[in-house]
């Protein structure tokens, strides 16, 4: 059961201070969970925009998603380690199927 489970479901990657994990205009397919350390995820307004509108910092144990509305932002994002961090990349139906196989994994044994 579970650890076996958890390396079908995700994808573990690891990031060194400031790399780019998502470039500008490259959009987020997949969700990604934050086992350690945080990212910084930069919003533009606008296309054109060289500075970010605002960054948000997203912490250890945290979850951003294809899904989130924030990340439609017009002018693009960029998602950077903020700290020497470890990503658990998910396929986004993935991510969503994650509970339910958990559910019926629980329930055959």
């Amino acid at each position: 059961g579970g650890p076996a489970l958890l390396q079908q479901q995700f994808k573990v990657e690891q990031y060194a201070q400031n790399d780019v994990i998502v470039k500008r205009f490259e959009g987020l397919t997949k969700a990604l969970f934050v086992l350690s350390g945080t990212l910084r995820v930069s919003y533009y307004a606008k296309r054109e925009d060289e500075m970010p509108h605002f960054c948000a910092i997203v912490s250890q144990e945290s979850f951003i998603g294809k899904a989130d509305p924030t990340i439609c932002s017009a002018g693009g994002l960029m998602i950077q380690a903020q700290t020497p961090c470890y990503l658990a990349a998910v396929d986004v139906e993935q991510g969503q199927e994650m509970n339910k196989i958990k559910a019926e994994q629980q329930e055959q044994h």
